[in-house]
């Protein structure tokens, strides 16, 4: 099983991305969403920890605490690709702009940014597979 994220700055697009995931036959116990407003998502914060590594973590915090909605769907690995496609198909956050408009409004983020600008140049701006941001991590990790 993969799990595959995808951040909407607009909680509309977030639930169309939703909606889409169960035309395609994705469970709806395997969907969920995390919003900043909604007290239930305390034990899903906690569980995201597990699936992103800081940077990311803490950018898709921040996209939350301003509003953003994040989606995750637990799938079978040989159907990621196309979760991934369907949740593509909407308006998502772009991680790396995400990650400048942050750094030009918070120089302390900027530092943080600055110093992982490796793994965040190796991102990719569609919906990320936390498989993939491992494998991105691990390898930045071992050119140094």
């Amino acid at each position: 099983m993969r799990t595959v994220i995808g951040l909407f700055q607009d909680s509309a697009q977030a639930e169309k991305a939703l909606s889409d995931l169960k035309a395609a036959g994705v469970h709806s116990d395997a969907l969920d969403q995390l919003t900043a407003d909604d007290v239930s998502d305390a034990p899903k914060l906690r569980v995201l920890g597990d699936l992103l590594p800081e940077p990311d973590l803490g950018l898709y915090l921040e996209a939350i605490r301003r509003g953003g909605t994040l989606v995750t769907a637990q799938v079978r690995d040989d159907a990621a690709s196309r979760a991934a496609e369907i949740l593509g198909n909407h308006d998502l956050v772009n991680l790396r702009a995400h990650a400048a408009k942050l750094a030009c409004e918070n120089p302390s983020i900027k530092a943080e940014l600055t110093h992982n600008a490796e793994l965040l140049n190796a991102l990719p701006s569609l919906p990320i597979e936390r498989a993939s941001i491992l494998e991105a991590l691990a390898e930045s990790r071992a050119e140094r």
